[in-house]
Formats: structure tokens, sequence, C-alpha cells
């Protein structure tokens, strides 16, 4: 019973979250999404794949 009551309760919350679109938190959120997208760069990935696939010369 306990369980299905915060059920209830987490759906009412995320319904009212999801019709207003009053989401707390939600600039700091997209700001650290976006700040960890922009800083990730793949140039190491790159880096290391090529040293181990090409051939040595």
């Amino acid at each position: 019973m306990m369980r299905f009551l915060i059920g209830v309760g987490l759906g009412a919350v995320v319904m009212y979250w999801y019709l207003t679109g009053e989401i707390p938190f939600r600039d700091e959120v997209e700001g650290w999404f976006e700040s960890t997208a922009r800083s990730y760069s793949g140039a190491g990935h790159v880096a290391e794949a090529d040293r181990l696939v090409l051939p040595r010369r």
C-alpha cells in the first residue's frame, strides 16, 4: 500500500511538472549538460585508436 501511495504521489508531481513546464533546477541541469558536452573532445580517443590500428612505420 505504501509503494502505491508513493507511486501516486510521484506520478502526480511529474504530471504537474510536465503540464506546467515549471521543472525545478531545470536551468542548472541544462547548463551542466551543456558545459559537459562542450568540454568533451574525441581527439584523445582518435589518437589512441590511430596508434593501435595503424601499422607502425
